[in-house]
Parts: structure tokens; C-alpha cells; sequence
């Protein structure tokens, strides 16, 4: 049992020494493991901005089917210049490939400016076009405390939203179940810390509350001790059937 709690210990540890970043980078790799080996598989970067996952992995020069979709008229504009299948694509309208066609949709921090009728309407849309034994990869913030400090976020939309939605079948009185035929392949989270000595532990003893905020404090100060916690995920589905 020790050695067990030893184990997870240390790779919370080296995950929160990975992934406690604002870079997208150290995400992008992620999805790269799950990248098709074939150079003709179709490749969709949903909410591309910049193009800075495809730039990053330099998947113009390995795949020939890569769509490169975004809302934003300027920056296809853009995009058009470097690449042939830039496209002017805005969440939850139709997805502009035909049915079980794609091999591979990435998608980062688009979902959290949805509301929630959008959310499941591009959900179905994806499912739609996703070939069998095709990959998803989603990475999204998660709430906390400056997740509203972007006024263009609407709402936080957790990894398990995405699991019930894709690998249970969840449905309700408004909405039809859109799969259970989805396995999960990875969830990574991303994680920020802050040196907020006054959250956390304390005590309604007013010396007993002043011991432990000095304690903290001593602890932060001198032995680099952070307050950790989820602030985002990525996400890695794999359609099965």
C-alpha cells in the first residue's frame, strides 16, 4: 500500500512539473502521439487561430488532407496564404466533410466560449464525420479562479461532460444520446499554482489560525511550497465502433 501511495505520489509530482504551464505547447505533444502514420489521413484543427498546433508539429508537411477551421474571417484570410484547406467554419454550424471521413479532429480551448445547446450540437456534428477507429483531442480550461478573467468564456465544460457524452451514451428529456462507442486513450491535466499562503488550513482559534499562517508562509518562503490545483485537461478519445 505505501509503495502504491509512493507511486501515485510521484507521478502527480512529475505531471504537475510537466503540465503547470500557460504554454500549449507541452499539450500539443499530447495529441502528436495520436497523430495517423498515414500522410493521406484527413486532419481537422477545429478553432486553428494562428495555427500554431499545426505550425508547432509541422503537419502541413506530413499530412495532405489538413483542414485548418476558424470563426474569424481575417484570420482565414490569413491562413489561405500558407495553406490550401483554410476555412471559414463557425461552431455548431455543419462540419464540411461528409460522414465517417475524418481521422483526426483537434480542438483547443474553442468549447468553453459555447453554451451548452451549442456544446452537444458540435458534439453530434463531430461524431457525425469521425471515421471508426478515428481520434478526438480536446483540451479546455477547467473553472477556477481566473477562468472568467477572458469575458468571451461562457462556460466550463469539465472532461467528464465529454467522456458521458462520447463513451455513455448520456441523454436527457432535451437532448438524444450521441454515442457509447468512444474509448478513452488520455486525460492530462494542466495544472497552476500560486503562493496564496492564506488559502487552505486554518483554524477558528485566532493563535492557533496565526501559528499555521505563519507556518505557511515560512513554508512558501523558504522550501518553495505552492498551492496546486486543475486549471485545464486534455483530452484523448478513440472512436471504436
Amino acid at each position: 500500500m505505501k509503495k502504491k501511495k509512493l507511486n501515485q505520489w510521484k507521478e502527480t509530482y512529475e505531471l504537475k512539473n510537466i503540465y503547470c504551464t500557460e504554454k500549449r505547447f507541452p499539450f500539443f505533444k499530447i495529441a502528436a502521439d495520436y497523430l495517423p502514420n498515414k500522410n493521406n489521413s484527413l486532419i481537422v484543427d477545429v478553432g486553428t487561430g494562428d495555427a500554431s498546433f499545426v505550425d508547432s508539429l509541422g503537419l502541413d508537411k506530413k499530412y495532405e488532407n489538413l483542414y485548418l477551421l476558424d470563426k474569424n474571417q481575417s484570420t482565414i484570410r490569413e491562413l489561405k496564404k500558407r495553406f490550401k484547406n483554410a476555412i471559414l467554419y463557425k461552431v455548431p454550424d455543419r462540419l464540411p466533410f461528409d460522414n465517417k471521413s475524418v481521422d483526426f479532429i483537434h480542438c483547443s480551448h474553442l468549447i468553453e466560449h459555447l453554451y451548452y445547446d451549442e456544446f452537444y450540437k458540435f458534439l453530434k456534428e463531430i461524431d457525425r464525420v469521425m471515421k471508426i477507429n478515428g481520434v478526438l483531442v480536446f483540451s479546455a480550461p477547467l473553472y477556477w479562479e481566473k477562468f472568467y478573467g477572458n469575458p468571451s468564456h461562457i462556460k466550463p465544460y469539465n472532461p467528464e461532460s465529454i467522456i458521458l457524452n462520447f463513451c455513455y451514451g448520456m441523454k436527457n428529456l432535451s437532448n438524444d444520446e450521441i454515442s457509447e462507442s468512444y474509448s478513452l486513450l488520455k486525460l492530462i491535466y494542466r495544472y497552476s499554482k500560486s503562493n496564496k499562503t492564506e488559502e487552505g488550513l486554518g483554524s477558528s482559534l485566532k493563535s492557533i489560525d496565526l501559528l499555521i499562517s505563519f507556518i505557511k508562509w515560512i513554508f512558501s518562503k523558504l522550501f518553495k511550497v505552492y498551492n496546486y490545483r486543475k486549471s485545464g485537461y486534455t483530452i484523448v478519445l478513440k472512436k471504436e465502433l
